[in-house]
C-alpha cells in the first residue's frame, strides 16, 4: 500500500483551513519539527488522517470503539509503510513508520481530550487509554518531544490571546452542513406520507424518525456509505444517495405503520423465524425479513442499503415497536 502525499497546492489549502483550529494550529510547530523535517507527513496530512480516523469512528458503535483502536493503528501503519512524494517512492523504516503513527494518534487522543476541561469526568476516557496504551506499545521516542512542543505552543497561545483552554464540540456528534440537509430529507419524505399513517401510530412514526435525525453513528455511516447521486432528489439540493431512507418506509409500510397496509399476522411471524415473543419484538424482525424477501424482485435498490445502516435502522425501529 502506498501513501500519495498531497500536492503543494493542496497541502497548502489544507493547512489554512485547519490553522482555524486551535488544536492545529498548537500542535501545527511541533508536528512540522518532529515529523515534516524528519521526512514524513506534513501537519495538514497528519490533521488529515485524524479527520479520516473520526470519519471512521462514528461509523463504529460507541461500544466497540475502544477495541478497534488497535485495528485503526495497524491500517494506518499499512497505509504509510511506503511514501509518494514528488513522483519518488520510498520504503520506510519500522520506527519512521511509528513516529509518523505516534504523531497522528496522539493528535487524534487531543480531539477525543479536549471535548471535557475535567479529564475524570470525560465520556471517551476508555478510548483515550486505548490510544495511549498503543501508543507506548509503539516506544517511538518522538512522542515525549510531541507532547511537550504542542503542550508549551498551547500555552503561548492561550497565554497570548488573553482565553482561557474551552471545551471542544464532541467529534463524534456531527453537526455540519451534511447533517442538516440529511434532516431536510427525512423532513421531506416524512411530510409526504404523513396523511398515510395509521392515527395510532402517529406518536411512533414521529418518535422513529426524530431518533433517526439524532442518530449521528447513522448520519456518518450514510456520508461515507452512500456517495451515489441521486436526480429524483435534485429539488431538495441533496447530491447522496436518498434510497436508504426512501426505502425505510418501505420497512414501515410492512410494519403496519400505514393505512392499507399488510399486517403480517403471528402465523406470518412464526413462518419467517420459527416463533414469535411480543415483549422482545420478534415480530418486528419477521414482517422486515418478510418484506426483504417479498418485495427483493420488485424494489432491487432496497437490497442495495448497506449492512451497517440497516441495522441501525433495525435497532431504532425495534425501539418504538415492541408494544
Amino acid at each position: 500500500m502506498l501513501y500519495e502525499t498531497l500536492s503543494i497546492e493542496e497541502d497548502t489549502n489544507r493547512y489554512r483551513k485547519f490553522i482555524k483550529l486551535p488544536l492545529f494550529r498548537n500542535a501545527s510547530r511541533t508536528l512540522r519539527q518532529q515529523e515534516t523535517d524528519a521526512g514524513g507527513l506534513t501537519p495538514a496530512e497528519v490533521w488529515t488522517e485524524v479527520e479520516n480516523l473520526l470519519s471512521e469512528m462514528r461509523t463504529i458503535m460507541p461500544e466497540d470503539r475502544e477495541v478497534m483502536v488497535a485495528q485503526m493503528v495497524g491500517n494506518v501503519k499499512r497505509r504509510v509503510r511506503s511514501i509518494r512524494r514528488d513522483g519518488e517512492e520510498v520504503q520506510r523504516t519500522e520506527d519512521e513508520i511509528n513516529r509518523t503513527v505516534t504523531c497522528i494518534f496522539y493528535c487524534l487522543a487531543l480531539v477525543f481530550e479536549a471535548t471535557s476541561k475535567d479529564a475524570n469526568s470525560n465520556p471517551h476516557n476508555d478510548l483515550l487509554d486505548a490510544m495511549v496504551e498503543e501508543m507506548i506499545r509503539m516506544n517511538n521516542p518522538v512522542l515525549e518531544p510531541l507532547h511537550a512542543g504542542i503542550k508549551a505552543d498551547g500555552t503561548k497561545f492561550e497565554s497570548r490571546e488573553g482565553h482561557e483552554l474551552i471545551e471542544e464540540n464532541d467529534p463524534m456528534v456531527v453537526e455540519d452542513e451534511w447533517s442538516e440537509n440529511l434532516n431536510r430529507l427525512i423532513d421531506y419524505y416524512a411530510d409526504r406520507v404523513w396523511r398515510m399513517v395509521k392515527l395510532e401510530r402517529k406518536d411512533a412514526f414521529n418518535s422513529f424518525w426524530e431518533k433517526v435525525k439524532a442518530n449521528s453513528q447513522l448520519s456518518a455511516t450514510l456520508r461515507k456509505k452512500c456517495n451515489v447521486k441521486g436526480d429524483e432528489h435534485k429539488e431538495l439540493g441533496f447530491d447522496y444517495n436518498a434510497k436508504c431512507i426512501f426505502n425505510i418506509y418501505g420497512m414501515l409500510y410492512r410494519m403496519d405503520f400505514f393505512v392499507g397496509s399488510i399486517k403480517g399476522e403471528t402465523p406470518l411471524a412464526k413462518q419467517v423465524t420459527g416463533h414469535y415473543d411480543k415483549d422482545t419484538g420478534d415480530e418486528v424482525f419477521a414482517r422486515y425479513e418478510y418484506f426483504k424477501h417479498d418485495q427483493a424482485g420488485t424494489l432491487p435498490q432496497f437490497s442495495g442499503m448497506p449492512k451497517d445502516v440497516e441495522n441501525i435502522i433495525v435497532e431504532l425501529i425495534k425501539t418504538i415497536l415492541k408494544h
